[in-house]
């Protein structure tokens, strides 16, 4: 420990004393100091940037401070500063004007892209139109006439009607139901004959599920494939007789039921059929040149076979075994 002169009132004390013990002044000199022209954050002597917001300590301004008890402990510098290189006025602004384009560019993405869907649906929706005119194609065929009804892509899409008019004809043939792209999918195609079908169709052919009435009378239900009944099915003909069972390319195969048959549906054939051929017990009428002649008994592979009696056009009955068509007796 050394004896120094105090500055304020020249008695001696240790040079190891904060304070004079004679008149209280600090023993530490006042020490310049500035404050950053930015922030106006206080800088050390020695500090060559500010440690607050990185400017420059060069264009500090500098100021006097009142001697303190203490001296001034050393600030951190921020992890920030020490790891980044110093950045000036002009660098600050640019990053902040391109971090400023980030969600305006994001913004105008987004309202491209909902104009792109709005468009879309635009055009994929489907609007009503009435008496369209329309060019229909069914297979290699074109038919003129008009369209009411959903409508879409320039095509029928929907619920909606075609009818199709003849030249030089004052009939229609109108296709009625749901339409997809230009095709009638299910519904109902009224013929200019007087032929209805309600159902289900695929490529213009009926297909599916449907019913069938013509003109006659006569009413085919079941399902259908390439426009005849193929598969289950049932008849219903004008004269009331009704015939079931499995049918393909619209005769029966196998079923049961009555059939009538000839000009003006005067003969029939009530019974079973196995193998698209009459078999089992069953009754017939048919031609013959003296007229009108029935069969009632066992048949079978569509041939007399088994007892049967047959009546002949004057009243004549032959009754007895038949084999393969044939009376023997």
């Amino acid at each position: 420990m050394a004896l120094i002169n105090c500055p304020e009132c020249g008695n001696q004390m240790s040079d190891k004393a904060a304070a004079c013990p004679h008149c209280g002044a600090s023993a530490v000199p006042a020490v310049q100091t500035k404050t950053c022209t930015e922030c106006g954050g206080i800088l050390r002597p020695e500090d060559k940037v500010c440690p607050m917001c990185g400017c420059p300590a060069e264009s500090a301004q500098s100021e006097p401070e009142q001697p303190i008890q203490q001296p001034i402990p050393a600030q951190p510098v921020m992890p920030q500063y020490a790891q980044q290189p110093v950045l000036n006025n002009t660098a600050v602004m640019k990053k902040s004007r391109k971090k400023l384009w980030i969600p305006i560019v994001i913004v105008l993405a987004v309202l491209c892209i909902a104009a792109g869907v709005v468009f879309v649906l635009l055009n994929n929706s489907v609007k009503q139109v009435t008496d369209e005119p329309y060019m229909l194609t069914v297979g290699d065929q074109y038919y003129e006439g008009t369209y009411s009804g959903g409508w879409r892509n320039d095509k029928p899409n929907g619920a909606g009607i075609f009818k199709r008019k003849y030249e030089r004809r004052d009939f229609y043939t109108t296709y009625e139901g749901e339409w997809e792209d230009g095709s009638l999918k299910r519904g109902k195609i009224s013929y200019y004959n007087g032929d209805v079908y309600e159902g289900e169709f695929r490529d213009w052919v009926l297909n599916g599920e449907g019913i069938k009435t013509l003109s006659d009378g006569n009413i085919y239900e079941g399902e259908f494939e390439n426009n005849r009944l193929n598969g289950q099915g049932r008849i219903t003909y004008a004269d009331g007789s009704v015939l079931t069972g499995e049918f393909a390319d619209g005769e029966i195969v196998n079923g049961t039921g009555r059939m009538p048959f000839g000009y003006d549906n005067e003969y029939f054939y009530e019974g079973e059929w196995h193998d698209s051929k009459f078999t089992g017990y069953a009754r017939r009428s048919f031609w013959s040149r003296e007229g009108t002649v029935y069969y009632e008994g066992e048949y079978k592979d569509g041939e007399f076979n088994g007892h049967g009696k047959y009546t002949y056009a004057d009243g004549t009955v032959q009754e007895g075994q038949w084999e393969n068509g044939k009376f023997i007796g």
